[in-house]
């Protein structure tokens, strides 16, 4: 029975570079030591020592870069909806956000006595359903396709993850919150006189 391979987390890949790092420096502390003392030992462990730990080192590198690769890739779910479809309603659980490739996306707060009311129109490279994310609440508006659109869907874990140690990500999304307008206070309307 094989072992499944560990998950490809920040801490696993920075362990992985650790192993690169020490095995890049043990093929130069060979290559230290022949010139600093320098017998058929110190020779033959240089020739024969040295290019296998840098070469185990670069493979090491070169195989967690792949599998980071890979599982950022993994992350980023692409799907497309056509003009008019609901991508999610106001109240669904929030797990991931959105990143708009393709189209533009309406998104609309449901009001049980004023109807549907157009909060946003966002185009390419706008982010929705980010706030939500946050919280880890419900979503507090609709979304729905004003055109074909694509997009990147982003599981809410892996926003965090992203959100933590991206700042250029983080400063980007303040900025794009900081510009939207807040979501509209509708007051209940008042009930109706009995006749």
């Amino acid at each position: 029975m094989s072992k499944a391979a560990p998950p490809v987390t920040q801490a696993w890949f920075e362990r992985q570079m650790r192993w690169a790092g020490i095995l890049t420096l043990g093929g130069l502390a060979l290559a230290v030591l022949y010139e600093l003392h320098s017998t058929p030992y110190t020779m033959s462990g240089f020739l024969m020592g040295s290019p296998l730990l840098v070469c185990a080192a670069i493979g090491l590198y070169l195989r967690a870069r792949l599998r980071q690769n890979r599982a950022q890739q993994a992350r980023l779910t692409p799907a497309a909806w056509e003009a008019g479809q609901t991508i999610f309603r106001q109240g669904d659980p929030a797990d991931c956000i959105y990143l708009i490739t393709h189209g533009e996306v309406e998104t609309f707060l449901e009001h049980p006595d004023h109807g549907r009311l157009l909060l946003r129109r966002l185009g390419v490279h706008e982010y929705f359903g980010e706030g939500a994310a946050f919280n880890q609440g419900t979503r507090p508006a609709t979304a729905v396709a004003a055109s074909p659109v694509k997009l990147l869907r982003i599981d809410q874990a892996d926003f965090l993850m992203l959100y933590t140690h991206l700042p250029e990500l983080r400063e980007h999304l303040q900025t794009q919150i900081e510009h939207r307008q807040p979501l509209p206070r509708l007051a209940p309307s008042p009930p109706h006189p009995r006749s």
